[in-house]
């Protein structure tokens, strides 16, 4: 189970943070979130490309996210995922195991953003991320998942005019 929450900008960049809870881990939620979830199956039947909700520990590189997960919300608990062929609002395209004994600063994580996800942009794209109209977001553990083991940087490209069908590697631009 997992939460996001919107961070500040990288290179004005809309930031996307992940905090994933302890949740199942810390034994104070043993029953939160099991009700609606089991009845959901039938919001996703008006489209031929049904979203799969993913936790946030399932997420992984090639996955493509439905819709801004913050756009309603700061903190959600599940990634509504979809195939990359359908409309989407972005897409992983590199993942960073964080090897530290202590939780990152924001300041810190920023620095592995610009190590990790900027300079795996252009081998992605295309082309540089300074030049590019395409944004890096990221999705980075919280304190509580830290201190369950949650050392994952995720790294989203999105396109800040427009949902994207298909995936943007080697889109140029």
């Amino acid at each position: 189970m997992g939460m996001y929450r919107r961070t500040g900008a990288l290179a004005g960049a809309l930031a996307m943070a992940l905090v994933v809870a302890a949740g199942a881990c810390g034994g104070d939620d043993d029953d939160a979130g099991d009700d609606d979830d089991e009845a959901g199956d039938d919001t996703s039947e008006t489209t031929s490309a049904e979203a799969e909700e993913e936790t946030v520990f399932a997420i992984g590189e090639g996955d493509c996210v439905e819709a801004d997960p913050t756009a309603e919300s700061d903190v959600v608990s599940e990634v509504p995922t979809i195939d990359c062929e359908e409309p989407h609002h972005s897409e992983v395209f590199h993942t960073y195991t964080i090897d530290a004994d202590e939780m990152p600063s924001a300041a810190e994580i920023e620095g592995i953003v610009e190590d990790q996800c900027i300079s795996e942009f252009e081998s992605f794209v295309g082309m540089p991320y300074d030049q590019s109209v395409l944004e890096v977001t990221w999705l980075e553990p919280t304190e509580e998942s830290w201190e369950a083991g949650d050392r994952e940087l995720v790294c989203l490209i999105t396109d800040p005019a427009s949902q994207t069908t298909g995936s943007l590697e080697g889109a140029n631009r």
